[in-house]
């Protein structure tokens, strides 16, 4: 019997307040921990975060924007259109 292929999940969060970035990480640890191969990206964020590190050495693959930006309600639209084109980037690798 042929084992089915895994397909993968994408867990987005989005909004206002604290505790995306926890439990994205959270269920990131427990992904890996399950043999999952995973993809964490950030949009928006460039700096280098302390709890980023721990996620790249345990195997997480960690996308994040090069060049800080601010927030997107201040970008005007050609800003916004070289975010969207960084952004797109990452995903071509």
């Amino acid at each position: 019997m042929e084992t089915p292929a895994r397909k993968g999940l994408i867990h987005l969060y989005c909004g206002d307040g604290k505790g995306k970035t926890t439990a994205a990480i959270g269920l990131s640890v427990r992904a890996v921990g399950r043999g999952f191969k995973v993809i964490f990206a950030q949009f928006l964020k460039s700096m280098e975060t302390g709890e980023i590190l721990p996620l790249q050495d345990i195997g997480v693959t960690v996308l994040r924007g090069n060049i800080p930006r601010g927030f997107t309600w201040e970008l005007t639209e050609p800003q916004k259109e070289i975010l969207i084109d960084e952004h797109n980037r990452l995903f071509e690798r």
